[in-house]
């Protein structure tokens, strides 16, 4: 069992990707964990005011489709702290300071777990999403909340950095997609789904040695995949 401290970040503003009512989640960025969604139904039928989507993302999908249920944790008020006492202290919760632009400290309360029929969580709903490293700060406290066991924040990254990678490249090659379609007579919607399909499928098989998605697991290849990805989302849709 180790020691370490839990890892701090020294301006609250480092977790956010999007947080801000005034620079939403753009639709298209594909669900993620660390995701943040206000009005949620809960499976067994209450609604509660948020929560943050905690399954990974690799277990919340089948294909690229959201699989039926989907495990998220409750955000609810929480006093306030400081970043000296993160890393010794507070391990139930994830801290959410300066949280979706309001004065009210919240955290995800890491033991209040419940499920989500996926169909329920509606992106019009998201209200904010954790960076790279939001996300790896989440996942220490969750990891050692689990287990009391605190693993270093690169050894993480290390691990998932292929995970957020494809995530954020997903995100680009569905933006370019919507910004050179929406003019034809298909939904958003559609056009969103087909580009998805697209990005999924010239990743490749993972069951396959040779595949794009196997490459991105060592450093070198990831870097390789970005290039072919940003070359053949230009081929495809000119930016």
């Amino acid at each position: 069992m180790s020691s370490e401290p839990l890892q701090a970040p020294q301006n609250p503003e480092d977790l956010y990707l999007y947080a801000d009512p005034d620079d939403p989640v753009p639709a298209h960025r594909p669900i993620n964990q660390g995701d943040c969604f206000e009005g949620v139904r809960l499976s067994n039928g209450p609604l509660i005011d948020r929560a943050m989507l905690v399954a990974h993302p690799c277990a919340m999908r089948k294909g690229n489709e959201l699989r039926p249920e989907l495990v998220v944790a409750e955000i609810s008020p929480y006093p306030g702290i400081s970043a000296t006492k993160w890393p010794n202290g507070h391990y139930d919760v994830m801290p959410l300071p300066a949280f979706t632009g309001t004065s009210i400290s919240t955290a995800v309360y890491l033991h209040r777990l419940n499920s989500v029929k996926s169909e329920d969580l509606l992106v019009a709903k998201r209200i904010a999403a954790l960076t790279n490293y939001g996300q790896v700060v989440f996942l220490q406290r969750w990891i050692h909340h689990l287990s009391r066991l605190t693993v270093k924040i690169d050894e993480i990254m290390g691990q998932i950095r292929p995970v957020y990678s494809e995530v954020d490249m997903q995100e680009d090659w569905c933006e370019a997609a919507l910004s050179v379609e929406t003019s034809t007579d298909e939904s958003y919607e559609a056009i969103l789904h087909e580009a998805s399909t697209s990005f999924q499928d010239f990743l490749g098989d993972p069951r396959k040695d040779d595949s794009r998605r196997n490459l991105m697991k060592e450093e070198s290849g990831l870097v390789l995949v970005r290039q072919q990805v940003a070359l053949e989302r230009f081929r495809r849709y000119g930016r």
